[in-house]
């Protein structure tokens, strides 16, 4: 996996989307990068951070491998914390992540 292809996924994502909504994820975009966050002291994963929310310290990121395995691939976790949040914030996909957040 790679940055190409994490944007391809939200691409396809977004095409779910109407106009506007898209374009205020668009706004938050980032050039795909990875980073592996713990779920706690002896557990991590990679994740692909592709969206930050400044103001409110949090990101958008997805994991290939589901959050703990699961099928939730779409994650909402604080921007400065190597943390993968809890499992409530972990979606199926990003237009439930992007409808239960409250920021868009």
């Amino acid at each position: 996996m790679d940055a190409n292809s994490i944007e391809g996924i939200v691409g396809s994502e977004l095409s779910k989307f109407d106009a506007r909504l898209k374009d205020d994820i668009r706004k938050r975009f980032v050039t795909p990068f990875a980073q592996v966050r713990a779920y706690d002291a002896c557990d991590s994963e990679t994740v692909w951070i592709f969206a930050i929310i400044p103001e409110n310290n949090v990101c958008l990121g997805f994991s290939e491998s589901g959050y703990r395995g699961t099928d939730r691939n779409w994650g909402l976790m604080f921007f400065d914390k190597l943390w993968l949040g809890d499992s409530g914030a972990w979606y199926s996909d990003l237009a439930e992540l992007v409808d239960d957040c409250g920021y868009f």
